[in-house]
């Protein structure tokens, strides 16, 4: 299995023996808001965040972070911001660069999860029966579970070679659990990937409505 999709995993399901929150207002930490930033790059600062919820019970939050120089803001879309400066080497990340001559250029490139040769036998490929048993026992855990990591340019996009764009917004992910933990099959071939970012689980994901950005590097022209 993908290695940041089973960290990403087990994490929500260490996260789940903690109390639950009672409110959305109850999610936020603005000093880990603060941390938060601190990961994502030099310059980068919380400004504010405002609690979300919905009619089916969902919570969460919509929090405002600003910076000075978009070429040093690093995000990991899978586990948030890093912790520690190891974990900013080693683990997924999606990184900018600006160019402002000529038409401004923004280049997103996204560092693809794959598995080392001494990672090969983590996680052993497992049956549709133990697939489906995985997935109910993260069910509790991660259902309901969503998150996306999406650039909007106010200005407009002229052109870009990003696989998913929506107007003036390049997605990079957009994931729900659910999609997932529904579909057996999916998730038996998921569980047995050794990265997300293969071109058959790809097109299977993005069928289920997944959206993942198999490209190494996007390139966006402004208007």
């Amino acid at each position: 299995m993908d290695k940041s999709m089973m960290e990403m995993m087990q994490s929500f399901s260490e996260d789940g023996d903690d109390a639950p929150p009672s409110s959305s207002e109850d999610l936020i930490d603005p000093e880990g808001m603060r941390e938060l930033a601190s990961a994502m790059g030099e310059g980068v600062r919380f400004v504010s965040a405002t609690p979300v919820s919905d009619s089916s019970g969902s919570m969460g939050y919509t929090a405002l972070f600003e910076y000075d120089d978009i070429s040093r803001v690093r995000i990991n879309p899978m586990l948030g911001a890093p912790t520690d400066e190891e974990e900013s080497a080693d683990g997924d990340a999606v990184t900018f660069g600006f160019d402002r001559a000529g038409r401004p250029r923004l280049t997103i490139s996204i560092q693809q999860s794959g598995e080392d040769e001494d990672e090969s036998d983590e996680y052993d490929e497992q049956s549709p029966e133990e697939a489906a048993m995985m997935a109910s026992m993260m069910k509790p855990f991660l259902g309901g579970m969503a998150f996306s990591v999406a650039v909007k340019i106010d200005s407009g996009i002229h052109s870009t070679d990003a696989s998913y764009v929506d107007g003036d917004t390049v997605t990079i992910m957009d994931f729900q659990m659910d999609k997932i933990l529904d579909n057996e099959k999916l998730f038996s071939k998921v569980v047995a990937s050794s990265s997300v970012s293969e071109k058959d689980i790809q097109k299977d994901l993005a069928a289920a409505g997944v959206c993942i950005e198999a490209k190494e590097t996007v390139t966006v022209d402004f208007r």
